[in-house]
């Protein structure tokens, strides 16, 4: 059975007075989709790109909140209330917004990491920082940068390859960057990176399964994926190189 004015199939039950899409009573089929009488409005209902742009995120409230409110609110909605904040996050608006949070953020706890490595005597990852630490701290925000699109780039294809991708680019670099949060666990000391990682994992899947529309196991299997063939890659390349050198000897 479908509308006989917005033309969209809407089932078979017969109480059904009125179209759920475009609202009009079933029964009045002399509606033709047009009016000519320019004294009425034509009304119509919220299409689907509108009510993905009505949600709510504080951080793109900046002109009423003020923009240490909106980032406060941001972090803390995200990370201690992931479930609302994601279903409630508008999954368009451009992504400009979100890649500044993302990149004030993960900024912030990417040098809170380096410190607390740097007065421990850290080496490692950071041991080309403790060298060139001016010129490190400039470099941050830029490996954020591309660090944020590459992952919203794998995660997004990946969402493909197990049947999630619901949405868009879009949404998906959007969860990307309002998950930053947990990325200010580095400003605790030796466990910072640990709470920091599974917290954001956390909060990733909760992302995906409330903007995607997508089950627990689908948006875990999403996220898993690229992990998986990271850590498969590794191990390939170390077991190539362990076969080499025995080859060598």
């Amino acid at each position: 059975m479908e509308c006989p004015h917005c033309r969209r199939e809407i089932g078979q039950d017969p109480e059904q007075r009125f179209c759920p899409f475009c609202g009009r009573a079933l029964g009045d089929s002399s509606y033709t989709g047009y009016d000519d009488s320019p004294d009425e409005p034509d009304i119509r209902f919220e299409s689907d790109f509108e009510q993905e742009q009505s949600g709510y995120c504080p951080w793109e409230d900046q002109e009423n909140l003020g923009f240490g409110t909106a980032l406060v609110q941001t972090i803390k909605a995200s990370m201690f209330s992931p479930a609302q904040f994601f279903s409630k996050m508008p999954v368009r608006g451009g992504v400009l917004l979100p890649l500044l949070f993302g990149i004030i953020v993960e900024t912030v706890g990417s040098m809170a990491a380096y410190l607390w490595s740097t007065a421990v005597g850290g080496q490692g990852l950071f041991e080309f920082s403790s060298k060139t630490p001016i010129l490190f701290a400039l470099l941050i925000p830029l490996f954020v940068f591309l660090g944020l699109f590459l992952w919203g780039v794998i995660l997004h294809a990946s969402l493909f390859l197990v049947g999630g991708a619901q949405r868009d680019f879009e949404a998906t670099f959007r969860i990307v960057c309002y998950t930053s949060g947990p990325e200010l666990f580095g400003i605790i000391p030796v466990i910072g990176g640990i709470i920091s990682l599974i917290w954001k994992l956390y909060i990733t899947v909760v992302g995906l399964r409330e903007v995607h529309g997508i089950s627990n196991g689908r948006a875990i299997a999403a996220l898993l994926l690229p992990l998986g063939l990271c850590c498969g890659l590794v191990s390939i390349a170390i077991l190539s190189a362990g076969f080499l050198v025995s080859m060598s000897s």
